[in-house]
């Protein structure tokens, strides 16, 4: 197959491209500089893991971030050729519908899903590995306050793990959960690792779907024990 994988120096796009490119399939790596290169090239698989991952910031720019999700996400809908689009999301999409980052996360998502029955849309937890520059497990071992409690729970999961299974799912359409099999509460991490974390006020909790496939989402303890001292 043709696979072409848009924002492919992102975080999750950087890590699809790595496990494609062990199969026999033709990889097609899509950023910026290339981007208007493929608009009108065949894809038999087209991944959209470019949109903005920065929940705060879309909470302080929305209008930059509807333009970067639902925007960017409507031209490759209507524009690109494809048979089958799968989009690359957020367990934010069906949680935050009160903020902006996860109401343009639904909004795009409702784009792929209503434009062809054949699409995918990925809904991913809190994702860790390399190349890790932001979020819940960047600032846990920066040492950054929080702004949910430390009650909050999460799936966690490895980005690399989270390619395998992303790919495992190309053949299905409508919305796959792409996570941990359990979560963790953040008072769990620093509690396991000794760590005096300054929490919030918010509470957030994601959903947990059993799945014997997935990983342990306290895999996460090994690899923040890993990074707190680089």
């Amino acid at each position: 197959m043709r696979i072409g994988v848009i924002g492919c120096g992102g975080f999750v796009g950087s890590a699809l491209c790595g496990f494609i490119a062990k199969t026999d399939n033709e990889l097609i790596g899509i950023n910026k500089k290339n981007y208007n290169d493929f608009i009108n090239s065949e894809f038999d698989i087209l991944i959209n893991s470019a949109t903005p991952s920065k929940r705060y910031w879309a909470l302080n720019n929305p209008l930059a971030d509807f333009k970067a999700t639902v925007g960017l996400t409507a031209e490759i809908v209507y524009n690109w050729r494809y048979k089958k689009l799968v989009q690359i999301s957020t367990v934010s999409a069906k949680l935050q519908l009160n903020h902006p980052y996860g109401i343009h996360k639904h909004l795009a998502e409702q784009l792929v899903l209503n434009s062809n029955q054949n699409n995918l849309v990925i809904r991913l937890g809190n994702l860790f590995g390399e190349g890790l520059n932001k979020g819940i497990i960047y600032d846990i071992i920066k040492g950054n306050p929080l702004f949910v409690s430390g009650d909050s729970r999460y799936s966690f999961i490895d980005v690399e793990k989270a390619a395998e299974i992303i790919f495992s799912k190309l053949t299905k359409n409508g919305i796959e959960n792409v996570n941990s099999r359990n979560t963790i509460s953040l008072k769990e991490i620093t509690d396991e690792l000794g760590l005096n974390i300054k929490f919030g006020d918010g509470y957030e909790c994601h959903p947990e779907f059993a799945d014997n496939d997935y990983p342990d989402a306290t895999e996460v303890f090994q690899y923040i024990r890993n990074n707190l001292n680089k």
